[in-house]
């Protein structure tokens, strides 16, 4: 489907779906207390403590005791002295594997400070086989290794485990499993590219950015994925000015996991994100993001990176994101592997499906989209980065 507005009068179908928060926010919970634990532990150590152990569901036992200090020790990035911990209680007492787990999927599925996001990812992949090697009966260890299995798309591993575990228990994963191993085999590219973007609620400021993309792109064979954050018939009526058919209806409170149905939505060779707020793009940027996918198998996650935010009351410019990269040149633009901004990043699909897309995980803005896909993309070995060509301008009402 072309960028291109369509013709004055066009009707065109509207794709509308609902989605409900997990009663289970996969350990998002955790996350939430690990925030606000270092400031409250200064004042109410005793409190702060607690708030762990209530949503660990641990007692004041040695045992859990010594979960607390595992947990500590993370926080203070000593990953090496906590995974000890946890890996000698969880294989002494599997009663204690539960609680533990939560602990291991915090710091590979959500943090991202202590240490590079590759080894923090592959925290805790040890213990849950070991748990389930040395206590196969275990449902919290048949569930430790089937969530963690699950979150990072290890197909053959899957495909092994799910014949081993309480078949009656775990009717939620072996759906899931089947459901994963269903998206890979029914893969086909309809589009080149499908471009996914969460709306808010200014219609002027989404015509502005379909605008600038419809300008900007460089392929002719594409989509636009939109999702809006409720419903509404003016963002719709602007959407179809673009042409654009798929629109994904949240509900209030879904925010960021709303981009786990979007990228679901997509059907393009890669799938290119870009921020609802877009002062400018770089001209072609598509094309100078498929061809660095195209030319490096090894890449995961790339984009361009914002260097200017335009402010909208004042009119004036200022600095958007420091850069933080190693900065390597790539087709005679400047670039830089590490972080990627989700104002404009790019992936395989085939890719995203194959790491299960954002599965057993929470998005939110403690736990952003492209760290999401970068620290499962490191699994399978691909490194990320972005281009710094001057050319993406972000936009904000705020100064």
């Amino acid at each position: 489907m072309s960028l291109y507005p369509a013709a004055p009068g066009l009707t065109l179908d509207v794709i509308m779906t609902e989605s409900i928060l997990p009663a289970d926010p996969f350990q998002l919970d955790l996350l939430r207390v690990t925030h606000a634990y270092f400031d409250r532990v200064v004042n109410d150590p005793e409190g702060a403590n607690e708030s762990v152990r209530e949503v660990l569901g641990l007692d004041h036992s040695p045992s859990s005791d010594l979960v607390l200090i595992a947990f500590q020790k993370i926080l203070c990035s000593q990953f090496r002295e906590a995974g000890q911990i946890l890996l000698d209680l969880g294989i002494s007492q599997p009663a204690m594997i539960g609680a533990i787990y939560k602990l291991l999927a915090l710091v590979f599925k959500y943090l991202i400070a202590g240490a590079p996001i590759s080894d923090l990812a592959a925290f805790g992949m040890n213990h849950a086989v070991s748990f389930y090697y040395m206590h196969p009966k275990s449902l919290e260890a048949q569930f430790a290794i089937l969530d963690m299995l699950l979150y990072f798309g290890r197909a053959e591993s899957l495909g092994k485990m799910i014949g081993q575990v309480d078949q009656e228990r775990f009717i939620e994963e072996i759906a899931e499993y089947q459901a994963y191993l269903q998206r890979q085999n029914s893969y086909e590219d309809r589009h080149e590219v499908s471009f996914v973007m969460l709306a808010g609620t200014d219609p002027a400021l989404l015509r502005h950015t379909l605008s600038v993309l419809s300008h900007s792109a460089w392929s002719q064979s594409s989509e636009v994925v939109l999702g809006l954050s409720e419903e509404s018939l003016e963002m719709r009526l602007v959407a179809s000015e673009f042409g654009v058919r798929k629109i994904h209806s949240g509900t209030p409170g879904w925010g960021l996991n709303q981009y786990a149905d979007i990228y679901g939505m997509a059907d393009g060779k890669y799938v290119i994100q870009i921020s609802n707020a877009i002062e400018s793009l770089p001209l072609h940027f598509d094309r100078t993001l498929m061809d660095a996918l195209d030319n490096d198998e090894a890449l995961g996650l790339v984009g361009h990176w914002p260097e200017r935010v335009h402010l909208l009351k004042s009119g004036t410019m200022k600095p958007a994101l420091e850069r933080m990269h190693n900065e390597q040149p790539r087709s005679d633009k400047p670039f830089g592997l590490g972080p990627v901004s989700g104002a404009c990043s790019a992936i395989r699909r085939k890719d995203f499906l194959a790491i299960n897309g954002f599965a057993r995980a929470t998005l939110s803005p403690m736990s952003r989209e492209e760290i999401q896909l970068i620290r499962k993309l490191s699994v399978y070995g691909k490194v990320s980065g972005v281009f710094f060509d001057q050319g993406l301008v972000l936009r904000s009402a705020d100064e």
